[in-house]
């Protein structure tokens, strides 16, 4: 009877871990989400669509692979990769975000380096 009520336990404890990783992936996958509609709103498909793109491909697959794990059994659960890919959708989101707000802000964005000079534009 012992040992039954001390693996409940152990399930219980592991299930209540993985509900707060769940909860922060969760959390990631909106902020991201915000993050990545505030960019496109001040034109990051035109000044950052290389950050942008990768944000949103992150962020997709981050939620498929959050699904695909909820599905599992809960001791084949493994949210590593959910909670990396959720992480890297936040940070190019806000690089995305930063690189459109410099372009408002009057700051100089990096441009493609091209070979054409910049007198060579003006003419």
């Amino acid at each position: 009877m012992t040992r039954y009520c001390l693996a409940f336990g152990l399930a219980l404890l592991i299930t209540g871990c993985e509900d707060q990783v769940i909860q922060d992936i969760i959390h990631l996958l909106d902020s991201a989400k915000s993050t990545i509609e505030e960019a496109k709103k001040m034109g990051g498909n035109i000044y950052a669509p290389e950050l942008l793109g990768l944000a949103e491909s992150e962020l997709i697959i981050s939620e498929k692979e959050l699904q695909t794990q909820e599905s599992k059994v809960f001791w084949r659960q493994d949210f590593s990769l959910a909670l990396r890919l959720a992480h890297l959708a936040q940070i190019d989101a806000e690089k995305a975000l930063s690189k459109t707000e410099e372009h408002h802000s009057g700051k100089p964005i990096d441009l493609p380096s091209s070979n054409i000079s910049p007198l060579e534009t003006l003419m």
